[in-house]
């Protein structure tokens, strides 16, 4: 447990996870002290911002959103959906049978790897944070099909895709 008499090791430690966590998902975590006093960055540490990135770079706009926001956004959008759907070809065991799903850029349910709970997860909470921006969902012409139907790890990109594009 951390002792609430320590900040300083409270925030390490925050940074250590935040980090850790972008790294492995191919992000970068930007922290940022302007030595202010008061205020409440990470942790409640008073100026300290920090900035995690999943996937990308993570979008440099306020509230209101601004130039940028929606390809930062989008790009988060795509880089999680696409660990979402990681699967590996060589495993004999069923990896996209469907009982995992996440939400693509248009707006479809799309099968996840089973194992995958969290990476999906992830993506639904990026699609949805795109969506309310204002900057999705795309208008596409069609949706793969969704589960029940068959789903299978593609060998050559190594990502779960519906059947009929075997």
């Amino acid at each position: 447990m951390i002792s609430r008499r320590r900040p300083g090791l409270r925030i390490t430690l925050l940074l250590a996870s935040l980090a850790a966590l972008s790294a492995a998902c191919g992000g970068k975590v930007v922290v940022e002290s302007s030595g202010a006093t008061g205020g409440g960055g990470a942790g409640g540490a008073p100026g300290v911002t920090v900035s995690v990135g999943i996937g990308s770079s993570a979008a440099q706009s306020g509230p209101g959103g601004g130039p940028g926001a929606c390809s930062g956004l989008e790009a988060d959008v795509n880089a999680t959906l696409a660990a979402a759907q990681a699967c590996n070809p060589a495993l004999s065991v069923p990896q996209c049978s469907g009982t995992n799903t996440a939400i693509d850029t248009c707006g479809c349910v799309v099968v996840a790897n089973d194992s995958a709970i969290d990476a999906a997860q992830l993506a639904t909470m990026a699609f949805k944070t795109w969506a309310s921006a204002g900057c999705g969902p795309f208008s596409c012409f069609t949706c793969p099909p969704p589960p029940p139907s068959p789903w299978f790890c593609e060998p050559v990109s190594g990502t779960c895709k519906p059947t009929f594009q075997k």
